[in-house]
């Protein structure tokens, strides 16, 4: 508080300067807080698992379609599959079509949200994604482990940026599993 008094009262400066000085340092401030994102692009994620499954045995997995109504282009779906495929290979779990240990459903969402953070008299209006990944038993199709996240979704995203936040999102998704065994 001391420095500010001493800037704005510095003897020689007139009164004008000083008033355009205060008013740089709140217009600054001001920018500053209203230009910052309120969320960042990937939040929420979380996870939850069947304690009782022996994840060490599960090496093998098979893909579920999409839903037919999920919101996604074939070439995010693409994306999503790529990057759960190179984490999860990475752990020495590979696909196999043929007898896997466990299914990887994939679920998306969409939906508008209301972001008041920046007062109450400014609002914004944007659109959040939800990706979920379930994996299930292959007989029985009990859900053993899933994992969801939530993303601001901006449709000016060039195809690099699409495969950062698709990528993020994935090894958010993906960081608790194998969860850790007993």
């Amino acid at each position: 508080m001391n420095f500010f008094f001493k800037l704005m009262w510095t003897p020689g400066r007139s009164f004008m300067k000083h008033l355009r000085l205060l008013a740089l340092c709140v217009l600054t401030a001001g920018l500053l807080y209203h230009c910052a994102p309120s969320k960042p692009l990937i939040y929420d994620t979380t996870y939850d698992f069947d304690i009782r499954t022996d994840f060490k045995s599960m090496r093998h997995y098979a893909w579920l379609p999409f839903p037919v109504t999920a919101t996604i282009t074939p070439l995010n779906v693409d994306r999503v599959k790529y990057f759960v495929d190179i984490t999860l290979s990475s752990r020495g779990i590979t696909e196999s079509k043929s007898v896997p240990d466990f299914l990887i459903e994939p679920m998306v969402d969409s939906m508008s949200q209301i972001d008041s953070t920046g007062g109450p008299a400014e609002y914004g209006l944007y659109r959040e994604g939800t990706l979920s990944l379930n994996f299930l038993l292959p007989a029985s199709r009990q859900v053993v482990w899933w994992g969801v996240t939530h993303a601001r979704v901006n449709p000016g995203l060039s195809p690099l940026e699409k495969d950062q936040l698709i990528k993020q999102a994935v090894d958010d998704i993906l960081q608790n599993f194998p969860p850790p065994q007993k």
